[in-house]
């Protein structure tokens, strides 16, 4: 099994600043899809903090990432896995509004996403995934 490990990508960091976008396009086009392409990978981890804010997702960072990252996770088909984290959900003692279900739920992108403990299998591998921990699902993450 090959998988990517993404943490913390913050797309939208520094007030949505274009020259952080410029910065991760040049990242994403020159070194990590070439990389993926080139060893084989099909699969992308990312560990949460997908996004920067917890209160909302500008229009203009969901235009650049979609053209730099999602668009080309589907041309590559790619499995993307996200773990929920702090700065995904909206609120800080529960996970149940968070921007992976907003922004995919209903997407045609092939991402899946965790806000609760769970098990996933990934290319036949049980993984033990555990999202950003707050109090409403603190007594459930600690008995997984």
């Amino acid at each position: 099994m090959k998988v990517a490990v993404l943490g913390d990508t913050h797309f939208g960091v520094r007030n949505d600043n274009q020259a952080f976008h410029d910065y991760y396009e040049k990242f994403y086009n020159e070194v990590f899809f070439p990389y993926m392409e080139k060893h084989n990978i099909g699969t992308v981890i990312q560990l949460g903090d997908l996004f920067d804010r917890r209160k909302y997702v500008n229009f203009y960072t969901l235009k650049r990432s979609r053209e730099y990252f999602f668009d080309k996770l589907a041309q590559a088909d790619i499995d993307m896995h996200v773990f929920v984290g702090n700065h995904d959900t909206y609120f800080k003692n529960t996970n149940e509004v968070n921007s992976m279900r907003e922004l995919f739920e209903h997407s045609t992108y092939d991402i899946h996403y965790y806000s609760d403990p769970t098990a996933v299998d990934i290319d036949g591998t049980e993984i033990a995934v555990l999202p950003w921990i707050c109090s409403g699902n603190y007594e459930e993450s600690m008995q997984f």
